[in-house]
């Protein structure tokens, strides 16, 4: 199934949706929406760079994978955008970010917030997957509490005989959790109010409060957009380096949905992704490196090195030996975008001394390092690689404390998990004629981390004071800046 949208929407309101409410009954209160599955770790941060003005999340995934964070919410609401949670995994995290300024709908999360219900199995649900429609596979308890409630009310049952079943409903686990199987069990202790309450539910039904509380929130932004009201949104995240790493990972990463309303750069990523391992694990590295050096041109330093004569950089990098941007680098120095990023690469290049037999040697254990074949990769990945290893080159120039160490026991749990010595002798055995040169491979590995290390999230983070981060498009700078240099390239 392929979540579609109207092509002219203009809202820019994400929702999050799966077994709570069919998208054909969601569409009818926000047809113009951008329809997600179920929201996870890492979702938010990606759709940030979609620019979106509000969010709602009704349903997420959890236990299998790492469900969303609550810093990713609060990220989002001290960026401006408005996000509300209703009936599910949405309730539950309204409830607990309602002090932040998330805005919860609905019964559940008044239950949750007012700590009437506090476990998360009150709204957990095994569904099926996007190809059949998410369709739930067992009852939720808040479903049952709500159907018991109201058969007592109409006096189908006992009070006695409500609070039997729903303890015993409690006590199954969720995924196989069921108001019928309960009642077949006390049928023989209580036949004539559990007969009588099957007569019931055949009529009636299953309340379903996580529907209503879906339909609720949906029609509250409905009318909320119509009217034209801002929502009063709070914030204050304190960011820590969790938030800003798992910010690093995840904006590196395509949407793993396809959409038809997906901007056709995320399409042209989702594409390469699927289509080229290599090409897009280098575009990912390439995009991580982007942000460094451009929080090194947003530094104050930057309004010198814009000044420099840019010709004369490049005539001392000619007399002198130095690694050339010219060819790598074609089309970007004259970009609006990248111009200044060019401009400091140029004096870094002159102030680290990159020579050319220095990238050329990094080049095979840049390859190995990050586990790609050197000569299976295409000229232009190859290019890519060497643009790569420069940028971690002329970023370790700029390292303020030149004595920098990685720690030894995290460098030996690092290459242990790169499964590094082992793969080492393999590939040396296999290639007598052009070994990998270890103390070569070392030293890049020292230069990459040291860079990876100091200046992750460093956007993000000045001078030791944490902000907000506020950006979140380095993967399509990436693709940018990849696709300018390939189309000028005459290489």
């Amino acid at each position: 199934m392929i979540w579609s949208s109207d092509n002219h929407m203009n809202d820019d309101t994400h929702v999050y949706l799966g077994p709570t409410l069919n998208l054909q009954t969601a569409k009818r209160y926000l047809d113009q929406a951008y329809y997600h599955p179920p929201v996870k770790c890492g979702d938010l941060i990606r759709v940030f760079r979609l620019k979106p003005k509000r969010i709602i999340i009704i349903d997420g995934i959890y236990e299998t994978i790492p469900a969303v964070w609550h810093k990713e919410i609060m990220l989002g609401i001290d960026n401006g955008i408005e996000i509300y949670g209703a009936a599910s995994m949405g309730a539950l995290r309204a409830a607990e970010l309602y002090p932040f300024g998330m805005i919860g709908v609905g019964q559940v999360f008044q239950d949750f917030l007012n700590k009437k219900l506090n476990d998360d199995d009150e709204v957990a649900v095994l569904h099926q997957n996007q190809d059949h429609h998410y369709t739930p596979i067992n009852d939720a308890m808040v479903n049952i509490r709500a159907t018991l409630e109201l058969a007592y009310q109409q006096s189908v049952i006992s009070i006695a005989t409500k609070q039997q079943l729903m303890e015993d409903c409690k006590r199954q686990f969720y995924p196989y959790r069921s108001l019928e199987k309960s009642i077949l069990q006390f049928e023989k202790q209580n036949p004539k109010e559990c007969k009588s309450l099957s007569r019931w539910l055949s009529t009636h039904g299953l309340v379903d409060i996580k529907k209503q509380d879906a339909e609720l929130v949906l029609a509250q932004v409905q009318a909320t957009m119509l009217s034209g009201t801002d929502t009063k949104l709070n914030s204050m995240m304190p960011v820590t380096k969790f938030i800003a790493s798992l910010v690093d990972d995840a904006e590196l990463e395509p949407f793993d949905f396809q959409a038809e309303w997906l901007p056709e750069q995320e399409k042209k990523l989702q594409a390469l992704a699927q289509e080229n391992d290599a090409g897009f694990q280098l575009l990912k590295i390439l995009a991580s490196l982007i942000k460094i050096l451009f929080s090194m041109a947003d530094a104050t330093v930057s309004s010198t090195v814009l000044s420099l004569d840019q010709a004369m950089l490049l005539e001392y990098i000619s007399v002198q030996g130095l690694y050339s941007p010219k060819s790598d680098f074609s089309g970007i120095d004259k970009d609006a975008k990248f111009s200044r990023l060019y401009a400091l690469i140029c004096q870094l290049i002159c102030q680290g001394s990159i020579k050319n037999r220095m990238v050329n040697a990094y080049m095979p254990v840049a390859a190995f390092y990050f586990q790609l074949e050197l000569n299976q990769l295409s000229s232009n990945e190859q290019r890519l690689l060497r643009i790569i290893v420069v940028f971690i080159s002329v970023a370790h120039t700029q390292l303020q404390d030149k004595r920098l160490k990685i720690k030894s026991k995290v460098l030996a749990d690092h290459l242990r998990d790169l499964r590094l010595w082992p793969r080492l002798k393999q590939y040396n055995t296999a290639n007598p004629t052009c070994m990998i040169d270890q103390y070569t491979l070392m030293q890049f590995i020292a230069l990459y981390m040291q860079v990876i290390y100091v200046y992750q999230g460093t956007r993000d983070i000045r001078g030791g004071a944490p902000q907000t981060p506020t950006y979140f498009n380095w993967l399509y700078d990436a693709f940018d800046f990849y696709q300018l240099t390939l189309n000028s390239s005459t290489v």
